[in-house]
């Protein structure tokens, strides 16, 4: 099952992954541990990280598959 979730309005930090899904564990450690630890910015407590595929190994090869993550921020 799918369900439906709310997004609090806010502003959010992403960042695109091209490629193999095994490699967004290391595309959140870029976000989450280079880029928001060095910008100033702060992760939103409330908010939860989510991720968006805009497209699937069904219709994409690996090398070609694009994944945004998203981390709300404060503010």
């Amino acid at each position: 099952g799918l369900h439906e979730v709310l997004l609090p309005a806010g502003r959010w930090a992403h960042t695109l992954h091209r490629g193999s899904y095994t490699g967004i564990g290391d595309a959140w450690q870029r976000l989450l541990g280079q880029w928001l630890a060095g910008s100033g910015q702060r992760m939103r407590a409330s908010g939860e990280c989510f991720e968006l595929y805009l497209n699937h190994p069904g219709n994409a090869r690996e090398e070609d598959l694009q994944t945004l993550l998203y981390v709300p921020l404060e503010g």
